[in-house]
C-alpha cells in the first residue's frame, strides 16, 4: 500500500521509503551461532571478572545454539545490580563478541510503547519504532541486540506501565513471531533475529509478568582484587577510542592500578582522562610519558571538588524552589 502511495504526499513518501527496505528484503539471512562466539565471550572474563555468573549463562545459551546449528539469538536476560558496575559497558562488549548490532533504548525514560513499536501514521510526528528502524538497516547475516536500559524505572513503583504490553509482546516467543510496527503496518518475525538484554538496579518495581519472561542474573560490584582487571579494561577502551593516548603514554603500572582499586567503575573513565590530561604536562622526552599516582590523586581531588560543587548548586536550587 505504501509503495503505491501518491508521491506528492509527504507522509506517504516517508512511509514508502521506510517500507521499501522490507519490501526489497522480505527474508533475511540469519546469523548462525559459531564456535568463535564461544571463544570471544569467554575472553570477556579478563575485562569483566565480576560478571562470571553472567558470562556462564551466556555460554550455556551459546553452547546449545552451536550444538543445534541454530541462529544466534539469546534468551531474554535482565541484569540486576547497583549502578556504575559496568552493566551497560558489558552489553556493548558482548554484542561485539557475538557479531551483533547493538540498539540502545533508555527504556526508563519511555512512557509509551511507540518507541519500540512505532506510532500510527495519523499522528503528526508519526515514525517507525526502534526495532523496525534497526532491522531496516541490518545487513544480511547480522543479528540485533536490543539493550533496554533502566527497566526498573519504567514502572515508577506502580507495577504497571503503558509500555508493559509491548514488552510482553516482545518477550513472549510466540508473540515475537508476529511483532507489528504500527507505523509501517507490517508484521515482523523477531524470534531468531533479536537478543533482548535489559538492565535494572533492583527488581522491586518490575511487574511479575515481565520478570517471568526474563532470566534474572544478579550482579555485584567488582572486589578490590578484581579492580585492576577492570581498570585495564577501561584504559584499553580509552586507548582504542583515542589513539593519541597509546602514542603518548606507557601502559598503566601496578602502582597506578593499585591506587584505583577503591574507585567505582563508572568513575574510572573520567578519572583516567583527567589523569592523562595532567600527565601530558610532563616534559617531553624520547620515552613515552607515564601516568603516576600523583596524577591519579590530583584527578580524584578535581572530580570530587566538581561533584561537591554540583551538589552545592543542586541544594541551593532546591532551597530556592521551596521558597
Amino acid at each position: 500500500r505504501a509503495l503505491k502511495a501518491d508521491p506528492t504526499d509527504r507522509h506517504a513518501t516517508k512511509l514508502r521509503d521506510a517500507t521499501k527496505a522490507f519490501a526489497d528484503r522480505p527474508v533475511r539471512q540469519l546469523l548462525p551461532a559459531r564456535q568463535k562466539h564461544l571463544r570471544q565471550v569467554t575472553a570477556l572474563r579478563t575485562d569483566f571478572p565480576h560478571f562470571g555468573a553472567l558470562i556462564d549463562q551466556v555460554l550455556q545459551d551459546l553452547q546449545l545454539l552451536v550444538a543445534g546449528r541454530a541462529p544466534l539469538a539469546l534468551s531474554p536476560m535482565l541484569l540486576v545490580g547497583p549502578p556504575g558496575i559496568g552493566k551497560t559497558a558489558f552489553i556493548l562488549r558482548l554484542a561485539a563478541a557475538l557479531d551483533l548490532d547493538n540498539a540502545f533504548v533508555s527504556i526508563g525514560g519511555v512512557s509509551a510503547g511507540w518507541v519500540l513499536k512505532g506510532n500510527h501514521g495519523t499522528w503528526a510526528a508519526a515514525q517507525m519504532g526502534t526495532i523496525a528502524e534497526k532491522l531496516r538497516l541490518l545487513p544480511d547475516g547480522r543479528g540485533l541486540m536490543l539493550q533496554l536500559d533502566e527497566l526498573d524505572k519504567v514502572f515508577s513503583g506502580a507495577r504497571s506501565s503503558p509500555i508493559e504490553p509491548v514488552l510482553l509482546e516482545l518477550l513472549e516467543p510466540l508473540q515475537s513471531e508476529r511483532f507489528q510496527d504500527e507505523y509501517l503496518g507490517i508484521t515482523l518475525n523477531l524470534k531468531s533475529m533479536i537478543s533482548v538484554l535489559a538492565t535494572a538496579n533492583h527488581l522491586d518495581s518490575i511487574s511479575a509478568a515481565v520478570l517471568s519472561r526474563m532470566r534474572v542474573v544478579r550482579l555485584s560490584a567488582p572486589t578490590r582484587d578484581q579492580m585492576p582487571a577492570v581498570v585495564r579494561s577501561v584504559d584499553l577502551t580509552l586507548r582504542a577510542e583515542r589513539p593519541e593516548l597509546k602514542r603518548l603514554f606507557q601502559p598503566l603500572d601496578e602502582a597506578v592500578l593499585a591506587s584505583l582499586t577503591a574507585t567505582p567503575p563508572r568513575a574510572l573513565r573520567q578519572l583516567l582522562l583527567s589523569a592523562y590530561s595532567l600527565a601530558v604536562a610532563q616534559p617531553a622526552s624520547r620515552q613515552k610519558r607515564r601516568v603516576r599516582t600523583l596524577e591519579i590523586e590530583s584527578a580524584t581531588r578535581h572530580l570530587k571538588a566538581g561533584s561537591a560543587e554540583v551538589d552545592r548548586v543542586t541544594s541551593f536550587l532546591v532551597s530556592e524552589l521551596r521558597h
